[in-house]
This record gives structure tokens, sequence and C-alpha cells, in this order.
């Protein structure tokens, strides 16, 4: 299954991370599965958040939508976020 990360620029973590945890239905209806959110450190205003997909182009399209564009707004993100998204990984020994 596709891995997403998801990049944000946020105003206040606590604000977001609020919001996010409001949305689990949107994220579900277009596809993004099992959030994962990570604040970068040393960067309070830096979240990364990984999940998984079976469909790309659906999470793609879906953060593209106004309301979505509107609910990130409204959640204290700054521009756009950047998207990326891996093939299933390896795992090997430590």
């Amino acid at each position: 299954m596709p891995v997403i990360i998801v990049k944000y620029t946020i105003t206040d973590y606590e604000a977001f991370r609020k919001s996010f945890a409001k949305r689990s239905a949107i994220r579900e209806a277009m596809g993004f599965r099992a959030p994962r959110m990570f604040p970068v450190m040393g960067n309070p205003n830096q979240v990364v958040v990984f999940g998984e997909t079976v469909d790309p182009r659906k999470v793609r399209a879906g953060f593209a939508t106004p309301t979505f564009k509107r609910l990130l707004e409204e959640s204290g993100v700054v521009g756009t976020p950047v998207l990326d998204f891996m093939d299933q990984g390896e795992k090997f020994a430590a």
C-alpha cells in the first residue's frame, strides 16, 4: 500500500492537532488511512503526517477541493501542504 507523507506549515500546533483529530471522516472519505502526526523538532511551525492509501490520485484530488483547502486554512495551515507518495518500503534489520 502506498505511503503518504504530508508536510504542513502551521501557525499553532495545538490548534492544528485538535482540528486534525476532528477530521477523520474527511480523511477516510479521500482514502487517507492510518495517519501519524510528527511535529518537526526545533520548528514548532512544521508538522509531518504519515499515512497510507490505496489510491494516491483520490487523496491528491481531496486535498485540491475548495472545501478541504478552506478547512486547512481554518486549521492554521499556511500555504499549500506538500504531498509525497511512496511505494511500500522494505524492512531491514537494525
